[in-house]
């Protein structure tokens, strides 16, 4: 059995995906609300995300992966948002090595193709099961 350290402080990349209806202050509740895990949120603001060339898109996302424990993305959204979330995905998989998590909000719902191919592990959007996966992920 594997025991997890409840003081550590784990940061947290919230991909863009969660800027979608409410959905990122929604998970952020979700995660303050287990005593026992605590994280920092890094993520981009949404003027920067919205607005910036691909290039500096690109840099600032490297800025706030680069830091980050564990990159979670949502699943479901990926095709408003894919100019984003291909870019989390190459910096976190193929440049940074970071685990990346697919939070799954509806279980009839597949996940898009890309989010399957490079994500570490897809979990249901329920507080302990992205906190577990978060702690078994985000140890290196």
């Amino acid at each position: 059995m594997t025991v997890y350290d409840t003081n550590r402080v784990y940061t947290l990349y919230l991909s863009h995906t969660w800027n979608d209806r409410g959905t990122g202050g929604e998970l952020l509740r979700m995660l303050q609300s287990v005593d026992s895990f605590r994280f920092r949120p890094a993520s981009l603001d949404r003027q920067t995300s919205e607005t910036a060339d691909d290039r500096i898109l690109y840099e600032a996302i490297r800025g706030k992966i680069r830091y980050a424990d564990v990159i979670l993305i949502l699943c479901g959204v990926y095709a408003e948002y894919n100019r984003w979330v291909n870019k989390e995905l190459i910096l976190a998989k193929n440049e940074l090595n970071k685990p990346v998590i697919g939070v799954q909000p509806f279980p009839a719902e597949k996940p898009p193709f890309i989010v399957k191919q490079h994500a570490d592990r897809i979990v249901q959007l329920h507080p302990l099961d992205i906190i577990k996966a978060v702690m078994e992920l985000g140890q290196g």
